[in-house]
């Protein structure tokens, strides 16, 4: 059952896909996108129609099994927001057409009515919960129910027998798009053009639209079987994003260590999508603050990435544990200006992974800001030239980047400056980042590991060191929060725990969930790599995830009474 958005009509689905059927029926207006079925736009029929006893006895049947999950008005000390009297307004019409459809039942038709106590169709974190209210309600008329039940045999004789379409072949000349924009048809039709013709393979054909719908450009995307005569074909239904194309995205980061210093970096990107037929995108990002950054890229839908300028400045610090902290002082300063332009290309493997390569070549200064210059272990002010491979193979399961619960990150990179490619001398860098999210409940775990060596090459080039220090990197473990440490090689672990506190929407589009957690982290330097000398942190921090981005405020403790404050808005890139 479904509801017509233009016209409030009441659509039986009574045929044709049943994914797309299911999908309509579910969509929840402001919570899920309506579904266009049949040049029709609907969401879920509980608007119009929550209980359709009539549908049912219309189809014939001897017996109606119903099952009310209507909502109950809230008492007045409830009703505390704009949201809260709209779901009100609401579950009262839908109870008046309940009520009519409950007066249908016959006096051998069954109701099922769970218990629902104080829960509203607004609290979508009560999944659990409801499911075990209703099982409850069933068990209480299993007696009813066991009376209704039919033999294997019987079932078996009544159903009829269905035709093994998916067995079909796909029919290489027949092929429909539909609600696709015209632009998309040649790519869309790329895709798939290697399964047409063949023993349709459901899970091949899911990872081929996956990796279509993963440029980001459609609200929805999905497939059908249709025959035209003889001939089987693959329907596609793409609908475009009824927001953008184009997109601003802003970002906030505060940092400070309760001792006098603090940093800022404010920044933003604009995206603009579709700058060609092949669906390419241009990304722009500009950063002012503690670490100035411009950069802007272009990356085309035939999967060849190219940056076509990159500045970038940056505060580097690196230096020695210190007698009364542990934390790295900041004995030696660098700040290092980077330009780079950057051409690389990969193979995407489904929507979990891809392997890239790629050249990176460039110049750039970097400036002793504190240090004694006459120190010949301290390279002084010095352009550089950048000229290298890079190959990196990353594999991307987590089910959210900045507040997963489940899932794996890994990424291995290699970058190889050579004298051939302009670099100043030749040399290997190697490093890696693993992230393995688990949760029970509402608690979620979180076991990261990373570490970057050089692997041969020398050992003064400040530009390619590591950095240490920032929000869930050491946070609290580096002297002055407008610098990172820099290492020549480092290893570090994490382990973060939060618990997840779910809140009420904010919006109709998506609820705000906020997280607690506290972690500890450590890391040890190359050229006193033992345990002793590694250096522990402890965070705490409060996330809160929203349709605006993630927000956290967070508390980094270092060895020895170093704090650091943090506080990021939004994403700045």
């Amino acid at each position: 059952m479904a509801a017509d958005l233009e016209t409030g009509e009441r659509v039986v689905l009574e045929r044709g896909d049943l994914t797309s059927a299911m999908r309509a029926s579910m969509s929840a207006p402001g919570v899920f996108a309506p579904v266009e079925v049949d040049g029709r736009l609907l969401v879920d029929g509980g608007i119009v129609e929550n209980l359709p006893v009539d549908v049912v006895k219309a189809m014939g049947v001897d017996i109606v099994i119903a099952v009310d999950v209507g909502f109950r008005p809230v008492a007045r000390k409830e009703l505390t927001s704009a949201l809260a009297v709209s779901n009100q307004a609401v579950t009262i019409m839908m109870m008046r057409e309940t009520g009519r459809q409950r007066s249908l039942l016959a006096g051998n038709d069954l109701l099922i009515t769970p218990d629902l106590e104080e829960l509203q169709s607004t609290d979508f974190t009560a999944t659990a919960r409801l499911i075990g209210l209703g099982l409850a309600a069933t068990r209480a008329n299993a007696e009813r129910l066991a009376r209704l039940s039919l033999d294997d045999d019987v079932v078996a004789a009544y159903t009829p027998p269905r035709a093994p379409v998916r067995q079909g072949r796909g029919g290489g000349a027949f092929r429909a798009h539909r609600q696709a924009p015209e632009r998309y048809s040649e790519r869309i039709q790329a895709e798939l053009g290697p399964v047409l013709g063949q023993p349709l393979d459901p899970e091949e054909m899911d990872e081929r639209l996956s990796h279509f719908y993963g440029s980001d450009n459609f609200e929805a995307l999905d497939y059908r079987l249709v025959r035209d005569g003889a001939l089987t074909g693959i329907e596609v239904s793409a609908r475009q994003k009824s927001w953008g194309p184009n997109f601003l995205r802003f970002g906030l980061e505060l940092q400070n260590d309760f001792q006098g210093g603090n940093s800022f970096n404010a920044g933003v990107r604009a995206q603009v999508t579709e700058v060609n037929r092949f669906g390419a995108e241009w990304q722009t990002d500009l950063q002012v603050g503690a670490n100035p950054l411009f950069r802007t890229g272009v990356l085309p839908a035939d999967r060849v990435h190219l940056e076509l300028v990159r500045r970038a400045a940056r505060s580097w610090s690196s230096g020695r544990t210190s007698t009364s902290s542990r934390a790295i002082a900041a004995l030696r300063r660098y700040r290092i200006d980077n330009r780079e332009l950057e051409f690389d290309f990969g193979r995407e493997f489904g929507s979990w992974g891809e392997l890239r390569a790629g050249i990176i070549r460039g110049n750039g200064n970097r400036h002793l800001q504190v240090g004694d210059p006459e120190d010949p272990s301290l390279p002084p002010r010095t352009e550089f030239e950048r000229g290298e491979f890079m190959t990196r193979f990353s594999v991307d399961l987590l089910d959210d980047a900045y507040f997963p619960r489940h899932g794996d990150l890994f990424t291995l990179q290699w970058n190889g400056p050579r004298e051939s490619l302009g670099a100043d001398t030749n040399a290997d860098r190697v490093s890696l980042d693993w992230t393995h999210a688990h949760s029970w409940n509402r608690n979620t775990l979180i076991l990261s590991a990373a570490g970057g060596a050089h692997v041969s090459g020398p050992t003064d080039q400040v530009q390619d060191y590591y950095s240490l220090g920032g929000l869930f990197n050491l946070l609290g473990a580096v002297a002055g929060p407008d610098q990172r440490a820099a290492v020549r090689d480092h290893a570090r672990n994490r382990v973060p725990a939060h618990r997840q506190r779910p809140g009420r929407p904010v919006s109709t589009c998506r609820p705000t969930s906020a997280f607690r957690s506290s972690s500890a982290t450590s890391g040890i330097r190359r050229g006193d790599a033992s345990v002793s000398s590694a250096l522990f942190n402890g965070s705490a921090f409060v996330g809160f995830d929203t349709f605006l981005g993630p927000i956290y405020v967070a508390a980094g403790f270092g060895e020895g009474g170093d704090r650091t404050f943090y506080l990021l808005l939004g994403r700045i890139r």
